[in-house]
């Protein structure tokens, strides 16, 4: 019946027609968020292919190192900046503007920003680094100015008080060297200890404890806050086939020691994307895989150091360390050995030349294995300025 019909609910045709716009209106909003998702991920895909194919700027591309110096580079600025900077510092050329790392404290951490100190004492925002999009910087090669809240605190690794490991102090030169493992520690290490105590003192004992002693590197932060502490930072791609070529000479099975001996069974890509198969052919201590940054910076990433070498520059930065702490001994050893420091542990580059003399050879075109080092050692590639996309020729 007609009643029944109307109990039953036949819609009115006003209230149809507002239905049928309403689904009309919704289908059509799900149709055009549907098709950006869609050009969203085809953009996606197709920006990221981009980058892959091209040559310099593809991601994690095997290019050569991009801190190439110059002689002006290493001293702080260069050439075609000098003449601007003392325009705008209003000093002449002996008093140009000098690089360095400033650190402020920003929400409880240390963050870093390029600066430079002026002849007057003042400390201004370097702007060319700040405007140059392409620009790394980082700690390495620079001397650091720390804003006055920001105090030096102890590493998150302290190493040992003994000379292999660990930090060695100078009362006499008051300097804090701070070790960090696979980064020229040992080569450091020996130059200090030649220079200051004798070629023939190899725990300089025969000389007053004031000139070098090793000591703990938590100790020594609480003990020598005033001291000038170093150090050296280096590529982690190359600190990483440093850690490799070096099991050759730390082999588990006996009576194998020698260059090829573990690496030529255990691969360079085994090592980086199985790390808990390393204990099973070397008997190197693991504290040699820690990150850099453990060594020179604090939890709350504020660096230890008031100066970060590179090693890849070591030579130069030696020299800048040694003329700050007015180190003449030091120096006068350094200009008797041709004015280098010599290296000591040589596990990489003999290993290196196996694969052709140069890095780029020994990682070869494995993106995984480049990618497991750039993840691995994330915070040592943001903290002290090296790319990630750039595995350096040695």
């Amino acid at each position: 019946t007609s009643q029944t019909r109307q109990h039953l609910g036949f819609i009115p045709k006003k209230w149809k027609a507002d239905f049928q716009r309403t689904t009309f209106c919704t289908l059509g909003l799900i149709g055009l968020v549907s098709y950006q998702t869609l050009l969203l991920i085809a953009t996606d895909s197709f920006m990221n292919r981009y980058e892959r194919e091209q040559g310099p700027e593809k991601e994690f591309g095997l290019i050569l190192d991009p801190f190439e110096r110059t002689p002006a580079a290493v001293s702080g600025s260069a050439p075609a900046e000098i003449e601007s900077l003392e325009k705008e510092s209003g000093f002449g050329p002996d008093q140009a503007p000098q690089s360095m790392a400033c650190v402020e404290r920003v929400l409880h951490k240390c963050q870093m920003y390029a600066c430079l100190k002026h002849a007057n004492g003042t400390v201004t925002r370097d702007k060319r680094i700040m405007e140059s999009r392409d620009s790394l910087f980082g700690y390495p090669g620079h001397f650091v100015h720390r804003d006055i809240d920001v105090e030096r605190k102890s590493m998150t690794q302290g190493g040992g008080s003994r000379w292999d490991a660990g930090c060695a102090v100078s009362d006499k030169y008051k300097f804090v060297y701070v070790h960090v493992l696979k980064s020229g520690g040992s080569a450091t290490k020996e130059f200090i200890r030649k220079s200051l105590c004798g070629e023939d003192d190899a725990d300089c004992k025969r000389v007053d404890e004031h000139i070098v002693k090793p000591v703990g590197c938590s100790s020594a932060v609480k003990q020598y806050p005033d001291y000038f502490f170093f150090s050296f930072a280096r590529n982690p791609f190359s600190r990483m086939y440093s850690m490799y070529s070096m099991m050759d000479g730390f082999p588990k099975a006996s009576g194998k020691k020698g260059p090829g001996s573990v690496t030529d069974e255990f691969k360079f890509d085994q090592f980086v994307l199985k790390p808990t198969e390393r204990s099973k052919h070397t008997l190197m201590s693991p504290s040699h895989y820690i990150e850099q940054s453990k060594f020179l910076f604090s939890s709350d990433n504020c660096p230890v150091f008031d100066y970060l070498g590179r090693l890849e520059y070591y030579d130069d930065d030696m020299r800048t360390i040694l003329n700050h702490l007015n180190a003449t001994v030091m120096l006068q050893y350094m200009d008797s050995n041709g004015g280098r420091v010599e290296p000591v542990n040589t596990w990489g580059s003999s290993k290196k030349k196996s694969k052709g003399g140069d890095l780029i050879s020994a990682y070869g075109s494995e993106e995984n294995v480049i990618q497991k080092v750039a993840n691995d050692y994330r915070r040592d590639f943001e903290l002290l300025g090296y790319s990630t996309r750039v595995v350096p020729s040695h």
